[in-house]
């Protein structure tokens, strides 16, 4: 197992472990049987996944993915928001720069902190996505 994919492993295990505390119960998932799903609340070309809601707060983790040349318009969020690169390359935009992100990478994003996404010409991208409440994408600019 390459250092990368074990980081990536890890945080996806310990975002798992911390939701285990008020899930109902265990889940284990096959990436190879997941069931992806357009979300109708952001541009075309992404695809989720549902790991958890929680459900008293609606706080949830998600996997999604996100095409070659995907742009996710500077937006923000009403939660805390985590992000963690499983596969491909991110680009994260905020008022601190341009940072592109690779495998085991990973940006925590205080509520209402405005910042963009996009995949650029490195390819597509799957990122694990952790929220202290529901997901929102408030604020939308469109895209430079």
């Amino acid at each position: 197992m390459s250092k990368l994919h074990a980081v990536s492993t890890f945080a996806f295990l310990c975002c798992a472990i911390c939701s285990a505390q008020t899930s109902p119960g265990l889940v284990v998932g096959n990436h190879s049987s997941l069931e992806w799903k357009a979300p109708g609340s952001l541009p075309p070309g992404a695809e989720y996944h549902l790991i958890f809601e929680d459900p008293k707060s609606h706080a949830v983790q998600f996997l999604a993915r996100f095409k070659s040349r995907y742009d996710f318009a500077t937006h923000h969020h009403s939660y805390d928001e985590t992000i963690v690169v499983v596969k491909g390359k991110l680009i994260f935009e905020s008022a601190a720069g341009k940072t592109a992100l690779g495998p085991g990478s990973y940006v925590r994003i205080p509520a209402k902190e405005p910042h963009a996404l996009r995949t650029g010409k490195f390819g597509g991208c799957e990122i694990m996505v952790s929220m202290k409440g529901p997901f929102d994408a408030l604020g939308m600019t469109p895209a430079r």
